[in-house]
């Protein structure tokens, strides 16, 4: 699942019935938030990716996200981003 110092937050879906036909992650990455209410944090996985019975996806954790919800998601982020531009500066291009 992920490979992370802190206990992961997630679905395994490759043995789902399912999720798990040709189920083939495209880009994957982990994000460590805190979780205020314990004061420790966690690994969640975030992914793109596709499967036979759905096409493509987009994942976190063990969230699947409709189209709609990466676009609220997406919206959410930019709107951010633009309200505190001085915190974010371009990622180096990974390797996933």
């Amino acid at each position: 699942m992920t490979d992370s110092r802190f206990p992961a937050l997630d679905f395994d879906r490759t043995t789902d019935e399912f999720y798990g036909n040709g189920y083939e992650v495209l880009r994957h990455n982990v994000i460590e938030p805190e979780v205020p209410e314990t004061g420790e944090f966690i690994a969640i996985p975030v992914r793109t990716i596709v499967d036979g019975n759905n096409g493509p996806g987009f994942e976190i954790g063990p969230y699947s996200l409709t189209e709609t919800d990466v676009v609220v998601l997406h919206n959410a982020l930019i709107s951010h981003i633009r309200m505190f531009p001085d915190l974010f500066r371009p990622a180096k291009k990974d390797a996933s």
